[in-house]
């Protein structure tokens, strides 16, 4: 299996162990290679100090130095490498005190949250299994390492992930871990929003829906700054996964001031969850000349969340979705770059500034509403 991993991380562990010290795959990127999984993150695991790590590499980064992390440069690859450690007490359901260095591999795998997660693997092909990851990766579960209180007490953030792998990797979640995590649910609140929606993206992107809808029903999502589900959740399996987020928001009673201030999202999904309030709230687009309307406004991403909102509120979506794939087959304009003049074929009129802009979105409304007058001679005469 070692060939699983590039050679330049294989090169990393090598030049470690020539230094005296061991190092182990760990995390995320043995879990996924063990399952025939893509992987794209590489963590290492070893008894060398940050500083020994920093001394044999040319190119370091210290991006967590106080918890034993070092990022390791190397063919433009980032690596992360961690001192074996323990962590101190969890006073804010988040965040260690502070961390011990260790010497033994098994005092680190056994502060993981979940035993799929706490596997070691060496190049040479020697697996260390010390909670029935492998098992439980061969039946599918999500099982927390030791005490399932203990662990969602000590990082709220698990509660969360433990839904979210179970959705990503389709498996079900053992009944003690899923029973503490409901139990200590209210604990979420002390992640941050941005950390949340992190979680809640990839929750909801995932291939198993039962996860994301025990997530939902168990009354886990009123701890998330979101607000109650205002449909069934079942209605989103009709959604496609890729937009099943904003889709899902829309779906809830949450207010987009509360949302932008807690949860703290980027542009693009902020704007996404904007467009779609103001759409919901007029009528469906009923013939081309709508939906371009839509479009102009709002982007044809937004246009297409929407009426996957639609298909979610049981409405017969099919006409639109046709008359949108026959707009853009037949290169229908209802955008300023779709015109057949430009700016400068304005300015030599004698357009400038505001009113240049002005002109131009409202040629682009008219050849929305006349398709056929998207050529240069009846652009360039109309209201001149």
């Amino acid at each position: 299996m070692a060939e699983k991993f590039p050679i330049y991380a294989i090169n990393c562990i090598k030049t470690i162990e020539s230094h005296g010290f061991e190092a182990w795959f760990v995390g995320g990127c043995v879990r996924d290679m063990l399952l025939n999984r893509p992987f794209y993150d590489i963590d290492i695991a070893t008894n060398a100090l940050p500083e020994d790590i920093i001394k044999m590499f040319d190119h370091t980064i210290p991006t967590g130095i106080k918890h034993g992390t070092v990022t390791v440069v190397l063919d433009d690859n980032n690596i992360e490498i961690t001192t074996y450690r323990s962590d101190g007490l969890y006073n804010d359901n988040r965040h260690p005190e502070n961390v011990k260095f260790e010497t033994n591999i098994k005092n680190d795998l056994s502060r993981r949250d979940f035993t799929v997660n706490a596997l070691a693997y060496h190049y040479s092909g020697k697996l260390i299994d010390l909670f029935g990851g492998m098992n439980d990766l061969k039946n599918m579960v999500i099982k927390c390492v030791g005490m399932p209180e203990e662990r969602f007490k000590e990082d709220a953030l698990r509660i969360l992930r433990c839904y979210r792998f179970a959705s990503t990797l389709g498996f079900s979640i053992h009944e003690a871990t899923e029973k503490a995590a409901i139990g200590l649910g209210e604990l979420v609140r002390n992640v941050s929003g941005e950390r949340i929606l992190v979680e809640l993206k990839k929750l909801t992107f995932g291939k198993s829906f039962d996860a994301f809808a025990k997530f939902v029903n168990k009354g886990l999502l009123e701890f998330c700054g979101i607000g109650k589900l205002k449909n069934n959740i079942d209605t989103l399996l009709s959604s496609n996964t890729s937009y099943r987020l904003p889709v899902f928001l829309m779906l809830t009673e949450f207010d987009i001031q509360k949302f932008k201030d807690i949860l703290k999202p980027d542009n693009a999904l902020l704007s996404s969850i904007k467009a779609l309030k103001e759409m919901a709230i007029n009528e469906i687009p009923q013939n081309k000349r709508d939906i371009k309307l839509l479009l102009y406004k709002y982007s044809k991403e937004n246009v297409i969340i929407y009426f996957e909102y639609l298909k979610v509120l049981g409405i017969n979506t099919n006409n639109i979705f046709c008359l949108l794939e026959e707009i853009e087959a037949k290169n229908e304009p209802y955008l300023l770059n779709h015109l057949n003049v430009n700016g400068n074929d304005l300015i030599k009129l004698g357009f400038s500034g505001k009113e240049l802009g002005r002109k131009l979105n409202e040629l682009c409304l008219l050849v929305i509403e006349y398709p056929e007058k998207n050529n240069k001679s009846d652009l360039l005469k109309f209201n001149h």
